[in-house]
């Protein structure tokens, strides 16, 4: 059995006159300032060269499209991913080794890929060197996965090159 001592207080705290009691008060709402339409911005542009920013390519290489059916730019050497780990037992993960060599490449770029010891900047040589993301495989079945890496490789691989003759 309740008492009536609570009931009274619940009353006081639930009715109307309990709440008016303690009056909440928000703080004035700032006006919005319009902004240009660089949203903002000003003269700041928005440089797609960031070497932290954008797609995440290895050694900050330009992606390419390799394996779509439509034009492509011609390249050299193509960087292809193939994300698969189902054929491995109670130790999945290497799904996760394309994006991890290209987290780890990040800091390389073509520009300050020069040797100490040769003097050759070997990204701007003869070839044109592109990244072409992750061949798309399943995951279900290891035999479709293994064709589908086949068939993205012969896509990228059977692209006409850039370079006509390599330079010594």
């Amino acid at each position: 059995m309740v008492s009536s001592h609570w009931l009274v207080i619940a009353s006081v705290l639930w009715s109307p006159a309990g709440a008016g009691a303690r009056e909440i008060v928000f703080p004035p709402i700032a006006a919005v300032v319009p902004q240009d339409s660089t949203g903002g911005l000003g003269d700041y542009p928005l440089d797609p060269g960031g070497e932290f920013a954008g797609l995440s390519t290895y050694a900050n290489l330009p992606y390419v499209h390799c394996t779509s059916s439509g034009a492509v730019d011609g390249y050299d050497i193509a960087i292809l991913g193939a994300p698969f780990d189902t054929a491995t037992t109670a130790r999945p993960g290497a799904r996760f080794g394309p994006h991890g060599i290209r987290d780890g490449s990040r800091r390389i770029m073509a520009a300050f890929a020069w040797s100490a010891y040769t003097g050759r900047n070997t990204f701007d040589e003869w070839a044109r060197i592109v990244d072409c993301g992750d061949a798309p495989l399943t995951f279900l079945d290891n035999t479709v996965a293994l064709k589908q890496l086949e068939r993205a490789h012969r896509a990228a691989a059977g692209r006409k090159a850039k370079a006509t003759a390599k330079s010594d």
